[in-house]
């Protein structure tokens, strides 16, 4: 049973300009296993250089190296040892390199200065929690690149960043002792050493092709890579294995017969053995499988951005016909979450658009694929409309034997004053008036033995102009411990309904959007997750889609619009979001889980594609993991790589289409009107491209 609320005094250590902590870093570290062996991680810490009183980046350049270089206590990636020397020699900074990454321990990951008393010159945007025992077994290392190139390639790249890709499956080969996969990165925790920081393993296609000529069994190539497979978090000891609490050997993922990443890169760059073109390279970026399996983002969204920067340091230094040469680009990242801004101010959102506009600013034409998201119909978007003294109810459900934690959040549209009061299925309510200023306010419960335990914790954070994020907006986190625990049986919440009451205390009309974040388990894990949902009493009408009660009515909180992922919203050139619909004998155009505009950022996706061939034939078909197989990919994560492949397509063909005008793609056949909240303006044809079986007789080749 809950007990009365105890407040909790911010204590923020010296934090590098940054405002207050994040709520998923800060939750993550405070729910992890008891008996997790945590002491050597490495936190990832985002951020870019403070200039000096003269508005010079030369000497806190050199500062910041040379704190790297000599100090135990900050490490860094050899690109970005590189771009600091580069500018400590007073080379001008590129807007594309202007945010890079740094690596801290955990305990001093927030502090502002070395143990020495040194001030770090570095300005922190935000922190990431570490990704433990994520190690890639053998460290691999490709030969250097040559410098930045001087000129534009003719060849336009296909970059992917997603989780375990099958990269030597014959789909992605030019011969069978030839790859098409010019680099390949595995990410891992980081390995540090002397201030360089090793994350995870990097292959290019000269190692590939030496794999595949000494290691002709598939299989056996991966063994080499992970020979003690690859491990994630656990939901209980191994001690069979000497493993702790935050350990577990997920064996050899790449032995799963169908994989995410795998899946992705077949629909965007898979071609049959030696029929690609010549000019269809592979970048590729393998995400960490803990990072993939906590599908709320937090270990997500820093990698993705650290894989986005590879992908445009390798295009930036392309070798064609012997000269160093920059690389059009583009990008497909089949990832998303529920919750966020969803107004362009997003992390991940904010960034992918900075560095894109920045490299097609320099002529390079450069463009990211986003999916709109699957949570059209999981009741995981509410919104309220609180005049002054007004109150708005709505139910958040948290899911039994859900052995992870949850989240919801609520942005609020002004600095104003609200009253939250949150009643558990049992015990006694959370009632608090959440002023606009940086806090952090503990639900615990009285233990039988005298001490306290947390089981919320809610986090409030406003965005002013001037932030790095700023919208004006205030954010509110609540975070949940799981409603399952086997190690610890009391470290939980109930599972039930949550009644929550937003009462506007302030002066002036206020909007509020409730969101909870994407919290389930994607295929190929264990189930460890369960969805957390709203809920409101108008939000069970009729929905002829589904033939049941499920449809937001008038007048409900919850509602589908605006349930873009929140990776996707911002409208910017060269980010394309993608959604998902049926081919044919479907009651419905948009697929059923198809996210929805609009939202503050972006009024709907720019197009869609076929995600689902019919309600009877769902998925399309892709290559499965080994070379050979087939399997079904469904969802808007499948819809993105399609476009990806269609763009690729359409700048190889015409390497000047300006990035904006993408009628080209849904053949000159636009919706009528402004376009669909699901769909976009068009839809590109469906067709069964490129060797892929077809799964009725009339369809492809």
């Amino acid at each position: 049973m809950f007990s009365t609320t105890t407040d909790v005094t911010q204590q923020v250590l010296g934090v590098i300009d940054l405002e207050g902590i994040d709520p998923y870093e800060n939750w993550e570290k405070s729910t992890r296993p008891s008996g997790a062996a945590l002491t050597a991680l490495w936190q990832p810490v985002f951020g870019e250089l403070v200039p000096d009183v003269s508005g010079s980046l030369t000497g806190p350049a050199a500062t910041l190296l040379a704190q790297i270089t000599t100090s135990s206590e900050i490490a860094a990636e050899p690109q970005t040892l590189a771009l600091l020397a580069r500018l400590a020699a007073g080379d001008p900074l590129r807007e594309v390199e202007r945010r890079f990454f740094v690596f801290r321990p955990e305990a001093r990951a927030y502090l502002a200065r070395l143990s020495s008393g040194a001030a770090i010159p570095l300005k922190i945007l935000h922190l990431g929690p570490a990704v433990p025992v994520a190690f890639v077994g053998q460290t691999l290392t490709s030969p250097a690149l040559p410098p930045l190139g001087t000129g534009r390639a003719g060849t336009v790249v296909t970059g992917i960043i997603d989780d375990v890709m099958g990269f030597a499956n014959e789909r992605f080969r030019r011969a069978p002792g030839g790859s098409r996969v010019e680099r390949f990165w595995m990410q891992a925790m980081p390995a540090v050493a002397g201030g360089t920081a090793t994350v995870g393993g990097e292959i290019d296609r000269a190692g590939i092709d030496a794999l595949l000529a000494s290691t002709p069994e598939e299989p056996r190539i991966y063994e080499r890579l992970f020979p003690g497979g690859v491990y994630v978090i656990a939901p209980a000891p191994r001690g069979d294995l000497g493993l702790t609490p935050y350990e577990s050997l997920n064996a050899q993922p790449f032995a799963r017969a169908e994989t995410h990443g795998t899946q992705v890169l077949d629909l965007a760059a898979g071609y049959p053995m030696g029929t690609a073109p010549q000019d269809r390279p592979i970048l590729a970026v393998q995400l960490p499988q803990l990072a993939t399996l906590e599908t709320w983002g937090a270990r997500l969204d820093l990698f993705i951005l650290a894989g986005l920067q590879r992908l445009f340091h390798w295009a930036d230094r392309w070798v064609e016909n012997g000269q160093s040469r920059r690389a059009p680009l583009v990008v497909n990242i089949s990832y998303g979450v529920l919750a966020g801004p969803k107004d362009g101010t997003g992390l991940i959102e904010q960034e992918i658009a900075r560095m894109v506009a920045a490299r097609n600013a320099e002529g390079v034409p450069t463009v990211v694929v986003l999916p709109a998201g699957n949570g059209y119909r999981d009741n995981c978007h509410a919104g309220l409309m609180l005049e002054p003294g007004a109150t708005g109810d709505l139910t958040l459900r948290v899911q039994p034997d859900d052995q992870s934690v949850s989240f919801a959040e609520i942005w609020l549209n002004g600095m104003e004053r609200l009253r939250l009061r949150i009643t558990p299925p049992q015990g006694t309510p959370f009632d608090r008036l959440i002023l606009p200023v940086d806090q952090v306010i503990d639900w615990q419960r009285q233990l039988t033995n005298g001490l306290k335990l947390t089981l919320v914790r809610i986090y409030v954070r406003p965005y002013p102009a001037g932030h790095p994020f700023g919208n004006g907006r205030t954010r509110v986190t609540v975070a949940f411990l799981p409603s399952q625990n086997h190690e610890a049986p009391l470290q939980v919440v109930p599972a039930g309904a949550y009644e929550m009451r937003l009462t506007n205390r302030g002066a002036t009309a206020l909007r509020a959007v409730i969101e909870t974040q994407r919290d389930d388990t994607p295929p190929g894990f264990p189930v460890w997750g369960r969805q957390a949902y709203l809920d409101h009493p108008l939000a069970h009408g009729w929905d002829p889609a589904l033939k049941n009660f499920t449809a937001p009515g008038p007048g409900s909180a919850v509602t589908r619009g605006g349930t873009l992922s929140g990776f996707g919203t911002a409208a910017a050139p060269g980010v394309v979001v993608v959604g998902a619909a049926f081919d044919r004998d479907a009651l419905v155009r948009a697929a059923l889980y198809c996210g929805a505009g609009p939202t503050p950022g972006r009024a709907r996706p720019d197009l869609s594609a076929v995600s689902e061939e019919t309600r009877a034939h769902p998925g399309v078909m892709t290559a499965a993991t080994l070379s050979g197989g087939v399997t079904l990919l469904s969802g808007t994560s499948n819809a993105a790589p399609q476009v990806t492949r269609a763009l690729v397509d359409l700048l190889s063909a015409n390497p000047d289409h300006p990035l904006q005008d993408l009628t080209p793609l849904f053949a000159g056949q636009p919706f009528a009107g402004p376009g669909d909240d699901q769909l976009g303006r068009g839809q590109l044809p469906f067709s069964v491209t490129a060797g892929r079986p077809a799964r009725r007789l009339g369809r492809g080749s």
